[in-house]
């Protein structure tokens, strides 16, 4: 049992981190412009292949769904201090950033990235 539970651990934080890195890759191809437009649907293809591959029918245990959670938590946390500090540093600084879909992709990959770091680091210490 233990070790279905490792794996679908490892599944969930290897899922997230990949899902990161593919939307982290879309952005730059959507930031340089000569990019090639198939190359961003089979990116995409790819990573949704990988995804019903590697997904499974096991569910969390009572522990796992909690330090699922708790890194939801965290990841908030987070997110809404550094949003609230950069927007603190924009203010002071007068200056304007525009929102394309660049910076959009890097922040929703950023979300991504941070949720599997926290769930990780909050399963491996186990303390919820």
């Amino acid at each position: 049992m233990k070790q279905k539970l490792t794996e679908l651990k490892g599944t969930v934080y290897s899922l997230e981190i990949m899902l990161a890195s593919i939307i982290y890759s879309a952005a730059f191809l959507l930031r340089n412009p000569k990019f090639y437009p198939a190359l961003l649907y089979i990116i995409v293809a790819v990573g949704f292949s990988i995804y019903l591959l590697i997904s499974r029918k096991e569910t969390f245990d009572e522990r796992g769904k909690q330090s699922f959670m708790m890194a939801g938590a965290v990841t908030f946390f987070i997110l809404f201090t550094g949003l609230v500090v950069l927007a603190a540093l924009l203010m002071m600084t007068a200056i304007s950033v525009q929102l394309t879909a660049f910076l959009m992709l890097i922040s929703v990959a950023a979300i991504l990235l941070v949720h599997g770091l926290s769930f990780l680091i909050i399963d491996s210490v186990g303390k919820n």
